[in-house]
């Protein structure tokens, strides 16, 4: 059943492992709220702000993070299989371990965001910033990349095969030494044109 509680105030809230499936959060307050294991699947949080909230082991498959703030919120193990976040502020926040595939983060902002280990298999950040955010070991494979910013982003040991980071901006060979790539990994062309420069001059 579908709970229609938007625009409410629920700030500093615990909502710890409640069910709220497919419940509309539209415009809600949930500043410094507790959704630790909260089931959100299918939830609609659009222009919501959910700014220091705590959503670590929460299923938020298939929910609707439009325009939210998530500003140093806490996402760590979370599921967000297939979400919608297009242009939602992850800035700070904590995505260690999260499951983001098949997600849309359309011009999202993860600016020094800690992404460690996550999964973004086959998820859309065109127009997203990850400028400083830590993606050491995420799981990258068929990203769509193109037109982000990676600006001193930590790839270590990430896993890029068949990522399209064609028009991907700030990218640097050094970023991409310990990382995981095949054929099918797409570099921007000012990197592959610095490679072949590289490798005219080695002979």
């Amino acid at each position: 059943m579908e709970e229609q509680i938007s625009e409410v105030n629920l700030r500093k809230t615990s909502l710890w492992d409640c069910n709220l499936e497919h419940a509309d959060l539209t415009k809600a307050d949930l500043e410094a709220s507790n959704l630790f294991g909260t089931n959100l699947e299918g939830a609609s949080l659009i222009d919501a702000n959910l700014k220091h909230v705590i959503f670590s082991k929460a299923n938020l498959k298939k929910a609707k993070l439009i325009d939210v703030n998530l500003e140093s919120a806490n996402l760590n193990s979370a599921i967000l299989k297939e979400a919608i976040l297009s242009r939602v502020n992850l800035e700070n926040a904590q995505v260690n371990h999260a499951n983001f595939e098949g997600a849309s983060l359309k011009g999202a902002n993860l600016h020094n965001a800690g992404a460690w280990g996550a999964v973004f298999r086959k998820a859309y950040l065109k127009d997203a910033n990850l400028e400083g955010a830590n993606f050491q070991e995420a799981h990258l494979e068929e990203v769509n990349l193109i037109n982000a910013n990676l600006k001193g982003t930590y790839l270590r040991f990430a896993h890029l095969e068949g990522a399209n980071l064609k028009e991907a901006k700030g990218l640097t060979h050094e970023q991409l030494e310990h990382t995981f790539m095949d054929r099918d990994t797409q570099l921007p062309d000012y990197l592959i044109a610095q490679a072949d420069t590289t490798d005219k001059s080695a002979k």
